[in-house]
């Protein structure tokens, strides 16, 4: 686990629950990860720019994130993130229900005073 102070924020880069759809993830965040949260596309830029998870770069670790556009939250779309050595894309319109072995989440939490 990393503390990013000037973000707040502390970051376990444990790749974990591929092969989950959005919801069991969710439930799994919540009953295993009590405090933890799925990243902010700002945040998972941030922590690939200070190079805490260099395995997004193998194509092999596609990372999910907080959905950032509201009207899409609402629609139940869910958002990540896929990269391969010199490319990157977002992705925020897919269904909830999306699942693969590459697919999975790391995990942040607020730093407590």
């Amino acid at each position: 686990m990393k503390k990013i102070k000037d973000m707040k924020i502390e970051v376990d880069t444990t790749f974990r629950y591929a092969k989950k759809n959005y919801n069991e993830v969710m439930e799994l965040i919540e009953k295993e990860h009590k405090g933890w949260r799925l990243p902010t596309h700002e945040e998972f830029i941030d922590i690939i720019n200070r190079g805490l998870f260099n395995d997004f770069w193998d194509g092999k670790h596609d990372i999910r994130i907080k959905q950032p556009f509201k009207k899409l939250e609402e629609k139940s779309r869910v958002a990540w993130f896929d990269a391969f050595s010199d490319w990157v894309d977002l992705y925020c319109v897919r269904g909830p229900q999306d699942s693969y072995p590459a697919l999975g989440v790391i995990l942040c939490r607020e730093i407590k005073k």
